[in-house]
């Protein structure tokens, strides 16, 4: 980004911030990451979560690398919904992800997945 530098009183050099150029843009990017922090905390807290969460992790062990877009798809859920529940069970150190030979990410069930899941009585996902 190009930056402007005035003058202000004194013949000190300055440069406004960046909200006093686009007020419009700062206002929409607030308005976006409220939006999207909201959504986040219903996706989180919502009473499936923990239930959803098994089942990704349990199709991901029986799947090979799938990718986001096709955990979406067998899940049911959206890719918006399937990025929270996959950054919760990363964070939680279950999954782990790689590039695929076709390029795109697959994820893969980590050791501390797996013990997870076995903690948990075994499958759950019945493709």
């Amino acid at each position: 980004m190009k930056s402007y530098a005035f003058r202000g009183s004194g013949g000190h050099a300055f440069t406004p911030p960046a909200s006093q150029w686009a007020p419009e843009l700062n206002l929409a990017e607030n308005e976006f990451r409220t939006v999207v922090d909201e959504l986040e905390e219903r996706l989180i807290h919502h009473c499936e979560r923990p239930e959803i969460e098994v089942r990704i992790l349990d199709f991901i062990s029986h799947a090979h690398g799938p990718s986001s877009a096709g955990i979406a798809a067998e899940m049911g859920i959206s890719p918006a919904a399937v990025e929270v529940h996959l950054r919760q069970l990363r964070r939680a150190n279950r999954i782990w992800r790689q590039q695929s030979g076709g390029g795109g990410m697959g994820w893969y069930v980590s050791q501390g997945g797996r013990q997870f899941l076995d903690d948990k009585g075994g499958v759950v996902w019945r493709g």
